[in-house]
């Protein structure tokens, strides 16, 4: 009897070699997960009271009592449709909505999620889809949405509407009309979001008291980044909107407090108050956007102070013949290309006290400093603002990297008062521009550049036009048996799927031979006969 212990041997070998290739591939998974849950397609669901939800719990054997302690979890499941997803209504009973994936097909109708006269309700880690909105509060109170995922809805990423006490913390929302609208809901806040490419506005505030917005970002948006209208005694506190086509913070009502925001990069101006009264502006830094840094219209009785208001393309500060009696001190205003400021108004106070005017870049001195305008308008303690010191930055080290491999990256930490900023140039051309720039790390990707030596020169400006220049040579070598295309996945799943089939026909032509020999050998006629 033939032994086909060789071919296993070599069978083995082979099998070993092709499981030790797929050891190197990327986790690759054929289940979407989403925080490290395992997703199971289930179907919509509708709850629509407190005794609804404890005979779905028990049926579905969803975790929880209820309880503060112990909520509800409806967790870990994938529901597509085309209408809404989960509609709960009528309940008081505490529960989490968690770590689900929920996809709309009809951008024209549908919620991801819908809470209706809810209380206690929180949604958390969970990725939404189309639909006309991602996750909708109505008359809902005390509810927390943290740390989801809003694309592609066609009106509204988030909306709260006639609630109170809910937040939206932590959330990335992208592609969306509005990423954010909170509509007379008191006590609202909007906490460390991220917004970007919303069609119309990023946040939406209208008739909701006591609001908080602090640490949101919104980028490249389609309209205005923030819009608050008629929320008194609102605040708006470190946020940042660049490089949106509007204005980066528009403004109606009064009685809000904004502190510590930036806007720049925006065309329609970095903010405006329009129809605005007693609010105070504090420490915002507002700069190179494409109209005005701030402008008042209609707005009065407000306090301006302490703000950076530079390198916009029109005015630093600008007020309409309708802004009276606003108080504008402690300011920064330089190099605005039009003017650093104008006052059409009456009866604003541009200094504070018996000593505390603002600083100008165009102040050449003499007892006052005239606002241009028809207000008239003087400051009665400036003082020239002036920056002669470059930015800082620390010399980067040439790098060398192997042609083919990524993540190969020039980082700069530029220290700056006024940045405005930035210029890559390699081998003398142009090779990334950075305008507007705002203190943040510049990165400059240098990958897929080809082999050999290449120069790199890093021009980083402040708003006066002080320069910080580094020199940076990079080299690439050829690429090696790391970056050959053996190694790639495609290749690589290739070689295996041969390898795999070769023993597999190694292992047949085997069976066959072993069973032409047994044939050979009842064939041939035995020597004792």
């Amino acid at each position: 009897m033939f032994q086909h212990k060789g071919f296993t041997c070599l069978l083995v070998l082979i099998l070993s070699s092709s499981y030790t290739i797929s050891l190197t591939f990327p986790f690759i998974s054929t289940s979407t997960t989403t925080a490290d849950i395992t997703l199971t397609e289930h179907a919509r669901i509708t709850i629509e009271s407190n005794a609804d939800f404890a005979e779905q719990a028990a049926s579905e054997g969803w975790p929880g009592d209820g309880s503060l302690l112990h909520p509800y979890k409806i967790q870990g499941y994938r529901i597509s449709s085309d209408s809404t997803c989960i509609r709960i209504s009528d309940t008081t009973v505490h529960f989490q909505i968690t770590s689900c994936q929920v996809s709309i097909s009809d951008a024209s109708s549908g919620v991801g999620v819908y809470l209706h006269n809810v209380t206690n309700g929180d949604v958390l880690y969970t990725n939404f889809t189309g639909g006309l909105t991602g996750i909708y509060l109505y008359q809902s109170e005390d509810c927390i949405l943290t740390s989801n995922r809003v694309e592609k809805c066609s009106h509204n990423g988030v909306r709260v509407e006639r609630s109170n006490h809910c937040s939206v913390r932590n959330s990335t929302i992208k592609d969306c009309d509005t990423g954010i609208l909170v509509d007379s809901s008191p006590h609202s806040r909007l906490l460390y979001n991220q917004i970007q490419n919303a069609t119309e506005t990023g946040i939406y505030i209208e008739f909701s008291f006591y609001c908080e917005a602090i640490e949101n970002s919104i980028t490249l948006g389609g309209g205005d980044a923030f819009e608050i209208h008629f929320s008194t005694h609102s605040e708006l506190i470190e946020n940042v909107a660049c490089l949106n086509t509007g204005v980066g913070i528009l403004v109606s009502g009064g009685g809000y407090d904004f502190e510590n925001n930036t806007a720049y990069g925006n065309p329609g101006g970095g903010m405006a108050l329009e129809d605005c009264g007693y609010s105070s502006l504090i420490g915002n830094r507002l700069h190179s956007n494409g109209r005005n840094g701030l402008s008042l219209n209609s707005s009065e009785n407000n306090t301006i102070r302490e703000n950076w208001l530079y390198a916009n393309i029109q005015f630093g500060l600008a007020l309409d013949e309708a802004s009276d009696f606003n108080q504008i001190y402690g300011n920064l205003l330089g190099w605005n290309l039009h003017n650093n400021s104008r006052d059409d108004g009456t009866n604003n106070e541009w200094c504070h006290g018996v000593d505390t005017g603002n600083s100008w870049s165009d102040y050449l001195g003499g007892a006052v400093y005239r606002i241009p305008g028809t207000g008239n308008a003087t400051d009665r303690y400036p003082t020239h603002l002036i920056d002669n010191a470059p930015p800082e930055i620390t010399p980067h080290q040439d790098i060398e990297y192997i042609f083919g491999t990524k993540d190969n990256v020039l980082v700069y930490t530029p220290v700056e008062q006024f940045p405005h900023r930035f210029s890559v140039y390699k081998n003398g051309t142009t090779f990334q521009l950075g305008h507007p720039w705002d203190m943040r790390p510049v990165r400059i990707n240098v990958d897929h550049l080809p082999p050999g030596s290449h120069e790199f020169e890093v021009m980083i400006y402040d708003a006066q036009g002080n320069r910080a220049y580094d020199q940076v040579m990079v080299l690439v070598q050829p690429g090696n048996e790391r970056t050959a295309p053996w190694n790639t996945i495609v290749v690589r799943m290739a070689i295996s799927a041969f390898l795999v089939g070769l023993a597999l026909l190694l292992v047949e032509f085997g069976r066959k031979w072993s069973k032409g020999k047994e044939n050979r050998a009842l064939m041939t006629p035995n020597s004792s006969d």
